[in-house]
């Protein structure tokens, strides 16, 4: 008998352009789709800043979603928010910028 482990990486990351933190369960944090369920990249940082560089957010190594930025525990107010990212896995390091929109 040959018994053989083997783990998928899906290192396809998308970063959300809006954000609605109104309570309804639906877009209400800053989530990586694949970041958590992909495995590509465990160690991590999200820095997330608001229009005048300020930082209000970071996190290292996301590993639930609960350490994704939730602008209501931040007490964010509506507008265009600027997001970096970087990471290391299994096929290298990236790194990654963007902005998101908080709407309520």
């Amino acid at each position: 008998t040959l018994e053989n482990n083997i783990l998928v990486v899906n290192d396809f990351l998308q970063f959300p352009s809006v954000v609605t933190p109104n309570g309804d369960g639906i877009n209400d944090i800053f989530e990586i789709t694949n970041l958590i369920e992909g495995f590509a990249y465990p160690v991590n940082e999200l820095s997330i800043y608001n229009r005048w560089g300020k930082k209000v957010f970071s996190v290292k190594n996301i590993t639930q979603p609960s350490d994704f930025w939730d602008p209501s525990k931040t007490d964010s107010p509506d507008g265009t928010y600027f997001w970096h990212f970087v990471g290391d896995g299994y096929r290298g390091p990236i790194e990654r910028n963007g902005s998101v929109e908080v709407l309520r």
